[in-house]
């Protein structure tokens, strides 16, 4: 025998699974602020935004040189043809992310960044971020 539902009446698992998904959502968007770092430097386009970071969803092909030196982390990417305003550059965590128009490139660190002691130049289609110890 199949039971009616009064109308105007919510079924408690409904409403529970509502107010988890809810939970869930802002647990989530919490923790990602949470863990969001900014990278300052000279390209801009490095604001609380990187959420909105976008990109295809394509990575870059172009491989990256992380060298650990004693007082700084060096990370190299040749981005050939590339101007300066198409790349935007974040730190979070202990990773960098590159964006190259619509192209993502993440990129693992030794160590946790700190924005402040970053400091990022591209120059003859070679981009070169210096992180201090």
């Amino acid at each position: 025998m199949v039971k009616k539902r009064r109308e105007g009446s919510e079924d408690p698992f409904d409403s529970f699974i509502r107010d988890m998904m809810d939970f869930l959502r802002k647990m989530d968007e919490e923790l990602s602020e949470f863990f969001e770092e900014d990278m300052e430097s000279e390209y801009g386009g490095v604001g609380p935004d990187y959420k909105h970071m976008g990109g295809d969803g394509t990575e870059l092909e172009e491989s990256v040189d992380v060298i650990e030196l004693a007082d700084e982390v060096l990370v190299v990417m040749e981005i050939p043809g590339a101007r300066k305003e198409d790349i935007n550059i974040r730190a979070k965590g202990m990773e960098l992310i590159i964006k190259v128009r619509d192209l993502l490139k993440r990129v693992a660190l030794p160590i946790r960044v700190d924005p402040s002691r970053a400091r990022a130049t591209y120059r003859n289609g070679i981009l070169e971020v210096r992180i201090r110890k």
